[in-house]
């Protein structure tokens, strides 16, 4: 959106080309800078390719609500594998958007967050479009942890068997 000057009582005040009032566009950004810190935490959470999946799981579901307008109401469920959490009390409502986690284009879990009350009407039920985009990039980068994980086991296998052959 691009921003203009627009007079208010002989000063300046910002708006959108839309006119939204400033407090509007305020909440906006204060909504996608949420978004950002919680892509930060999934990012610190999923870095590490050692870390057993029920404990990265556990963590992603603890960290992912602060990235939603409503994160006192949203709970969260995640299957990774063998791995899998979920907020406690998670409730099966109507409020919820769910996202497979695709591994090299094989199904290794799901993603689900919901609200456990009613919220308003947004872009997608009570959700935000930029919310879909977030569960989007968490799926995404949570398939690629998985990949690592996958990868790293493989090589240590391959590994512990090169040095028995090693000792014949």
């Amino acid at each position: 959106r691009r921003l203009a000057h627009a007079k208010d009582r002989g000063g300046l005040s910002l708006v959108n080309s839309k006119k939204e009032p400033i407090h509007q566009l305020m909440e906006a950004l204060n909504e996608r800078a949420k978004e950002l810190n919680c892509l930060y935490r999934i990012d610190e959470v999923l870095a590490d390719p050692t870390a057993p999946v029920h404990d990265v799981c556990r963590q992603l579901v603890e960290a992912i609500p602060s990235g939603w307008k409503y994160p006192e109401a949203c709970a969260v469920r995640i299957v990774l594998g063998r791995g899998q959490a979920e907020s406690a009390g998670f409730p099966e409502t109507a409020w919820q958007l769910t996202e497979l986690i695709l591994a090299e284009g094989m199904e290794v879990g799901a993603l689900t967050v919901c609200y456990k009350q009613e919220k308003p009407a947004a872009d997608e039920g009570p959700f935000l479009k930029e919310e879909r985009k977030l569960l989007n990039a968490i799926a995404q980068r949570a398939a690629f942890f998985f990949t690592r994980m996958n990868l790293r086991i493989a090589r240590d296998d391959l590994l512990s068997a090169q040095n028995l052959l090693e000792k014949d």
